[in-house]
């Protein structure tokens, strides 16, 4: 299985983040490659109610946390914009 954006960010971002972020980071990567098969059907878009899934929401709220994503929820329509070239 595979979490595409979050592997591609760890593998290529020009900036990597603190090394508190990174390792939170790549936590959240561990524990969505330890996700069982029925916790991870593709195409069934209850698997997110999986019980195996709150570690994940958990510390993926943690890393928005650490990384003051507060201060920078208000540029995201602007900042995909950006990312996309538009």
């Amino acid at each position: 299985m595979e979490i595409s954006p979050l592997k591609y960010f760890l593998d290529n971002a020009v900036y990597p983040p603190s090394d508190v972020v990174l390792a939170k980071l790549n936590h959240i990567w561990e524990l969505c490659n330890s996700l069982s098969e029925s916790a991870f059907e593709c195409g069934n878009f209850d698997m997110f109610y999986h019980d195996e899934w709150d570690a994940i929401r958990e510390n993926s709220v943690h890393a928005l946390e650490i990384t003051g994503w507060e201060s920078l929820e208000s540029y995201v329509d602007q900042m995909i914009l950006d990312c996309n070239g538009i």
